[in-house]
């Protein structure tokens, strides 16, 4: 299993970064067309897997 690295230094003055986080949410019911339309129209209905601005 590899190590995690740790954070490097902080310094002011440094344009910020962007992250992104991948979050496993589950999967559709079976490997078909019908399956993954029905999954991904619930995914994109739920409020909590909206995408949200920092800024």
């Amino acid at each position: 299993m590899p190590k995690i690295r740790p954070e490097p230094p902080h310094q002011h003055g440094t344009a910020p970064g962007t992250a992104v986080v991948l979050v496993n949410l589950g999967t559709p019911e079976a490997p078909t067309a019908p399956a993954l339309k029905r999954y991904l129209r619930q995914f994109r209905a739920s409020s909590r897997s909206r995408a949200r601005s920092g800024g």
